[in-house]
């Protein structure tokens, strides 16, 4: 929300991020993991000889987020800025961080997509694919939403009108500091069986405070801070570039003031893969082609039976290289 002009000239609605660039991003497969391998050894001699640039690059990275870090009182969260699902998010919780700190939270981020990467290449084209697809250009370094734990918001738009929202939980939370589904979390109704406006947080607090819960329950605690969370959504409805995507997924986390109220900040906003739009998307290019992929591979022996909408890519899911290449070779003639 950089260069948004706020109403009261301050931001209050989202937790303070900085995006740091940590890579010129003209190293192949090879050569990232060669220079993340020195890093991990701490060899940064050896690493600033073979990639100067590179490592250069590296190191402003690295005494950005040292500088940010320290700005949010030495409580800061890393994330990659290109990639999904609550991977590679590393806490540094109340931790004066050095460069070799600082730069190890970094590798851990890496190493995270890395292993994500090679399990999905394991799953789908065999586990003697040892090319290395991870990389890490950018991370985003933000303020640590101190009641993470609760659950986060994933709020959906479509153009500028609301369509819903939900909370997401992860049972193990503290294992994983995160609660996207890919971690285990999972989705509650958020509004439950009230209208989703401020009449139906109205409702919500009304029957909570009927039934015997005080001010100090977490519940209501919650619901009330619901009135500031629609207020905000109002005003993100001012951004510009959110009006040029279909589909829209925010985040927002739970915080507490000085005075012990929760608030609900923003923490993303999901433009081009807003749970799962990107793969929605690929599974129906996909389920379009394996209709045509299977009528060419029959027609060259390939003994192939798929229910309907079952991917292609389930089919080669076990069998062999050789059987991948041989039918990638017949499909791309």
């Amino acid at each position: 929300l950089e260069g948004i002009d706020f109403e009261n000239g301050e931001n209050q609605i989202s937790f303070e991020s900085k995006i740091i660039p940590i890579s010129q991003n003209n190293l192949n497969a090879g050569e990232i993991s060669q220079f993340y391998d020195l890093l991990i050894a701490k060899d940064f001699a050896k690493a600033a000889e073979i990639f100067s640039d590179e490592y250069k690059i590296f190191t402003k990275g690295v005494q950005a987020y040292l500088a940010f870090h320290q700005k949010l009182n030495n409580d800061s969260i890393i994330k990659p800025a290109s990639y999904f699902g609550g991977t590679g998010v590393v806490v540094a919780q109340n931790k004066i961080l050095d460069f070799d700190g600082a730069t190890q939270n970094i590798v851990q981020s890496f190493l995270a997509i890395k292993q994500d990467c090679q399990k999905d290449m394991d799953e789908n084209m065999g586990k003697n694919n040892q090319q290395n697809l991870a990389f890490l250009p950018t991370i985003i370094v933000q303020e640590r939403a101190k009641l993470a734990h609760l659950g986060d918001l994933r709020i959906m738009f479509c153009g500028n009108n609301l369509q819903g929202i939900f909370v997401r939980v992860n049972p193990n939370f503290e294992k994983s500091k995160a609660n996207n589904l890919h971690f285990g979390g999972h989705p509650e109704s958020l509004f439950k069986r009230y209208p989703i406006n401020k009449n139906g947080v109205d409702l919500m607090i009304n029957d909570m405070t009927k039934s015997g819960l005080d001010e100090k329950n977490e519940e209501l605690k919650k619901a009330w801070a619901l009135y500031g969370l629609l207020k905000n959504i109002d005003f993100l409805k001012k951004i510009k570039i959110l009006s040029g995507y279909s589909i829209i997924g925010i985040d927002a986390l739970l915080t507490e003031d000085k005075s012990g109220n929760y608030k609900y900040g923003f923490n993303e906003i999901n433009l081009t893969s807003p749970m799962g739009q990107t793969q929605l998307l690929l599974l129906q290019i996909a389920v379009k082609f394996s209709d045509l992929a299977v009528e060419i591979l029959q027609e060259h022996g390939f003994k192939i039976h798929l229910e309907k909408y079952q991917i292609l890519a389930d089919y080669f899911k076990n069998q062999t290289n050789e059987i991948v290449l041989q039918a990638k070779e017949i499909l791309l003639r």
